[in-house]
């Protein structure tokens, strides 16, 4: 039996450091900036490993595309949740995050949707809803 499962967004978060500000340099123009940090973000992401730190049994089911960004993200779902990750693959591209974060202002994203706009509910099936005590979409 799964006590939550977690359907919906799932993304990368791409979080440069180092900014002085989240505004763009003008055409033509390198500014260097620092290491990125690269994360998990979205619900399924968010909701799923904050429930699986505080021990609930969890199932995260989402979309993602065939590429490197769908490969990080089960990696790092795989390491930060206890139980099924199920991402199903789609003909987009995965989604991902830029999150600008200069020190002292508040962020700015820049956002590719990608497979989550192809998610609906016909990727959760019975057999998932008739094993789960509580779905979180």
């Amino acid at each position: 039996m799964i006590d939550v499962l977690v359907s919906g967004h799932v993304c990368l978060d791409i979080i440069p450091a180092g900014l002085k500000s989240a505004q763009l340099p003008p055409p033509g123009q390198l500014n260097e900036i620092g290491a990125a940090q690269v994360s998990t973000g979205g619900a399924v992401a968010n909701v799923g490993s904050s429930l699986s730190k505080l021990g609930v049994n969890v199932r995260l089911i989402a979309s993602v595309g065939q590429d490197v960004f769908a490969s990080l993200i089960k990696e790092l779902l795989q390491a930060q949740v206890t139980g099924d990750v199920d991402l199903q693959t789609s003909g987009a591209g995965t989604s991902y995050t830029l999150v600008f974060s200069p020190a002292g202002q508040d962020r700015c994203f820049l956002h590719y949707p990608g497979a989550n706009t192809l998610f609906n509910a016909q990727q959760i099936h019975d057999t998932h809803l008739a094993q789960a005590r509580v779905l979180y979409f």
